[in-house]
């Protein structure tokens, strides 16, 4: 296989992983609270492309306690050697104003 040959099998992963991330942010199935916020999405999204991971930072927005929310995310989903599947993911995000936002927390 020629460099450019395994450049362009590298770039086709890349990409394959990228819809892969795109997909499971935008499915309903991505809601990080799931049954106490049933209104959790993201938006805003900007995507990270890494050798063996993709990094998502997004705004994370929501109503809970009858409160909105919205809070600063970002999550790391790392695959499998050389290939499409997810084999870990780790969500961040801004605790404090989160808490905050929901009144249970003052400054």
């Amino acid at each position: 296989m020629s460099g450019n040959d395994a450049r362009i099998t590298a770039e086709n992963l890349a990409k394959q992983r990228l819809d892969i991330v795109r997909a499971h942010l935008e499915s309903a199935g991505y809601r990080p609270g799931c049954t106490g916020f049933p209104d959790e999405r993201a938006e805003n999204v900007h995507y990270h492309v890494a050798e063996d991971a993709v990094v998502a930072e997004f705004d994370l927005l929501g109503t809970a306690t009858g409160k909105n929310f919205t809070v600063r995310s970002a999550a790391c989903f790392v695959f499998e050697a050389g290939g499409d599947r997810i084999v870990g993911e780790r969500r961040y995000f801004d605790r404090v104003s989160y808490f905050e936002q929901l009144g249970l927390l003052t400054g």
